[in-house]
């Protein structure tokens, strides 16, 4: 799970109509997908996240010129929503009842992923734009099983972190893509060991980039 900088606002009618209401200590309007921004949140979110899902790095909106800056005017996204395979998530749950529109609490993630987390509890230990979040410090990869665990070989973590590390990544469903995530690795793991060159990484970048780290290549 990459590290998510969400700090470029493409979708600023927006992000100013959200600031408003927190300024002023406001309830959010209740989330619905027809909301007059829906479409403007998601969009922003795919550009930042490289039409991602922000937990697994699964691609769930192919269409690159979907979200390139190009289709933003005056602050809103002006073209087509396109056809994608993410939900809008809201990482802590319990903030969806009076703040739905949190920029702060938002990411896009594949939808069965956000089927399967629902409404349980989250930690800021693996929310991945929290400034103190380091993907290559808080988690490990077995290339065996293809799945992700804490790390624990840097020592930074005690037991309690540990098990919440391991709680977190099962919550925000970091292993729910292990086939796809094996068959896209290994054919690339594959070829530099033939020493051949491997074709672009463009899902599953942190396991990818661990293998490689961890197997010296």
């Amino acid at each position: 799970m990459r590290k998510i900088d969400k700090s470029k606002i493409l979708s600023t009618v927006y992000k100013n109509w959200e600031e408003a209401l927190e300024n002023e200590q406001k309830d959010h309007p209740q989330y619905d997908s027809s909301h007059r921004f829906y479409t403007d949140v998601i969009m922003n979110l795919y550009h930042i996240q490289n039409g991602l899902c922000a937990y697994t790095e699964k691609k769930i909106l192919a269409t690159e010129a979907a979200y390139t800056e190009e289709n933003w005017e005056n602050g809103k996204y002006k073209s087509d929503k396109p056809k994608h395979l993410g939900e809008l998530e809201h990482f802590d749950p319990k903030l969806k009842t009076q703040q739905a529109w949190l920029w702060d609490n938002l990411f896009m993630v594949l939808n069965k992923v956000n089927h399967e987390k629902s409404n349980i509890s989250t930690n800021i230990i693996l929310k991945p734009d929290h400034e103190n979040y380091d993907p290559y410090e808080v988690l490990d990869y077995d290339f065996d099983k293809h799945i992700f665990f804490a790390n624990v070989k840097n020592g930074k973590f005690n037991q309690s972190e540990i098990d919440q590390i391991n709680k977190m990544i099962d919550v925000l469903g970091l292993n729910f893509v292990k086939d796809w995530r094996k068959k896209y690795i290994s054919e690339r793991i594959k070829a530099i060991e033939f020493g051949l060159e491997p074709e672009p990484v463009e899902e599953y970048m942190t396991a990818y980039e661990i293998i490689r780290q961890n197997l010296s290549l």
